[in-house]
């Protein structure tokens, strides 16, 4: 069976050339005409070869055999598969081809291309962007358009109907669109379109605070709501004012239309950074609570914690220091927040205080304090050190706690991710 690949270029002008001159062909008695009707005409099938050559062939039907080469059902959709469409027709995309069209251009094209594009073809495009994206590129375009030569958004128009041809071909965008379908009339001229803000779907909860069955279970009601209202529904889902988690960022990069191999290794990196990040303050608080029950100076302590997040061997004074410090007086520090854990000079400066109340009042002068921490490490290391000070085995309680709060942390987290 005679098959042809259409051309990525191919123009509707050279495929009529093609049926007359097949038409042509057949009339004149050539061969390879005869045998492509016989081939693909329906009612050619069957006839003796005298029956074919004196067959009135019309050129419609000539129409029809090429479009069958080129493995179309008819004429009108070959003639469909050519069609070139214009830049402003660009308007008459759905969501889902205006969001593959924008992930095979680049941020210079698009931003080119709608400096002085018409409204329906501005909003096409806008509203397929988070309200981030949408900031960016409206600014973008504001900058340029006053000094870019015209023939500049002409070029990077161009291109983009040239990636709607590609994304054609691959079947991923229907051109020529339904007779029925309208073009965008929506108004996204503004530059914020603010989303309702809905509860955070984690509860004001951190990963590791979750079952995973209750992270499968958000992840579902999620996935249903980008079904339902499409991928930029999910931007109501990043309450703002909060820290960005794996979790909001993940969302906030697929939002912003981020390739998902892009957004895994981005999460990927940065979950591995958070995860030393963690272990590293849990092993300072381990190493703290062992160089505690040592006795050792108050300033060897503060050098080994140091030791752990400096390379040049010289570290910050303590903006609050009191060598005098008693043990009521650290309560109120650690109640106030002066006292905190969150950072390695933050448990640094913490383990040196504790140092100090320990060698002017001894190990169970850190009680009070001890009462209000909040790190549960640190808790369960003072406790046990106020306890039991000769416990030879605490330092092996908090390494094995440790670990498995970091692989608690980084398995949540990884579920986050995936």
């Amino acid at each position: 069976m005679t098959t042809r690949e259409l051309p990525a270029r191919a123009s509707l002008e050279n495929l009529r050339k093609q049926a007359k001159g097949l038409h042509k062909a057949f009339a004149d008695g050539e061969d390879d005409a005869v045998a492509r009707i016989r081939t693909h005409l329906p009612r050619a099938a069957g006839l003796d070869d005298n029956a074919l050559r004196s067959l009135d062939l019309s050129l419609q039907e000539a129409q029809h055999v090429l479009a069958k080469e080129y493995e179309l059902p008819s004429w009108d959709a070959l003639r469909d598969a050519v069609t070139v469409p214009s830049f402003d027709e660009l308007a008459l995309l759905t969501d889902m081809e205006t969001q593959r069209l924008m992930r095979q251009i680049s941020q210079k094209d698009l931003c080119r291309s709608i400096i002085g594009a018409s409204k329906a073809v501005r909003g096409r495009f806008l509203s397929n962007m988070s309200n981030r994206v949408r900031g960016f590129i409206m600014e973008e375009a504001e900058s340029l358009a006053q000094d870019l030569p015209d023939h500049e958004p002409e070029a990077s128009r161009q291109r983009l109907v040239e990636a709607v041809l590609t994304l054609r071909g691959n079947g991923q965008i229907e051109w020529p669109p339904p007779a029925d379908r309208t073009p965008y009339s929506g108004d996204f001229e503004k530059r914020q379109q603010i989303a309702d803000a809905v509860e955070d779907p984690l509860g004001g909860l951190s990963f590791e605070e979750l079952e995973i069955v209750e992270i499968a279970k958000i992840y579902g009601e999620l996935a249903t709501v980008a079904k339902r209202d499409g991928i930029l529904a999910l931007q109501a889902y990043i309450p703002p004012g909060l820290p960005m988690t794996p979790f909001r960022d993940g969302l906030r990069l697929i939002v912003d239309g981020t390739e998902p191999a892009i957004v895994e290794s981005l999460l990927g990196t940065r979950l591995a950074t958070m995860v030393h990040h963690r272990r590293t303050r849990l092993q300072m608080i381990t190493e703290g609570i062992a160089a505690l029950q040592a006795g050792d100076n108050p300033w060897i302590i503060y050098d080994k914690m140091q030791a752990f997040y400096l390379d040049t061997g010289e570290g910050d004074t303590p903006a609050r220091l009191r060598e005098d410090l008693t043990g009521e007086e650290l309560h109120d520090w650690f109640e106030r927040g002066w006292m905190l854990t969150r950072k390695p000079t933050d448990i640094a400066h913490t383990f040196l205080q504790m140092a100090f109340v320990a060698r002017n009042h001894g190990i169970a002068e850190l009680a009070a304090a001890a009462a209000v921490i909040e790190e549960p490490l640190l808790k369960v290391g003072l406790d046990g050190l106020i306890a039991d000070r000769d416990n030879v085995g605490l330092r092996d309680q908090l390494e094995a706690r440790a670990e498995a709060e970091v692989r608690r942390f980084e398995s949540h987290n990884r579920a986050a991710v995936a």
